[in-house]
C-alpha cells in the first residue's frame, strides 16, 4: 500500500509556498516516464528538507536560459519558487507553481544589470522569449 500523505510530501506543493521562497537542484532533472504530463523532476533542498519539484516545459524554458539546456549545468544552482501572479500565468493550468533561475525584479532594472554583465541584446531576447523577463 502507498502512503498518499508521504507521497505527496515528497513534492513541493503550491500552497506551502512563501514569497521569496527558494530552492536549490541536489541533481539532475530527469523524466518521469509514467507521468500522464511529461514533466521534469528535479530534487532540490527547500526550507532544509529533501524534496522533489515537478518542471513542466515553461519552467523548464526559464531555468535553461540562464543556465543552459544541459540539465547537469544546473546541479546545485538557486531556483526562485512562485505562484502565478499575472493573468496571463494564471491562465495556464499547468503553471501552478512558477520557477525561475533568477528572482523576480522589475524588467527594465534586470536588463540593465543583464546588460551590466556582458548580456548580449540576443540572449535577452531569448530570456524574453522564454518567459524570464
Amino acid at each position: 500500500m502507498v502512503n498518499i500523505k508521504s507521497f505527496i510530501r515528497e513534492f513541493i506543493q503550491a500552497e506551502e509556498l512563501q514569497p521569496g521562497d527558494k530552492a536549490k537542484i541536489r541533481t539532475e532533472p530527469y523524466f518521469d516516464e509514467e507521468a500522464k504530463f511529461k514533466s521534469l523532476i528535479a530534487e532540490v533542498d527547500y526550507n532544509g528538507e529533501h524534496r522533489k519539484l515537478n518542471i513542466n516545459k515553461g519552467n523548464a524554458k526559464r531555468i535553461s536560459a540562464v543556465y543552459g539546456e544541459d540539465t547537469k549545468a544546473w546541479i546545485q544552482k538557486e531556483i526562485y519558487i512562485r505562484l502565478p501572479e499575472t493573468d496571463d500565468e494564471k491562465k495556464s493550468r499547468s503553471e501552478l507553481i512558477i520557477v525561475a533561475a533568477q528572482p523576480p525584479q522589475d524588467t527594465d532594472e534586470k536588463i540593465a544589470k543583464l546588460r551590466a554583465r556582458g548580456v548580449t541584446d540576443e540572449q535577452i531576447a531569448r530570456m524574453k522569449e522564454a518567459g524570464v523577463l
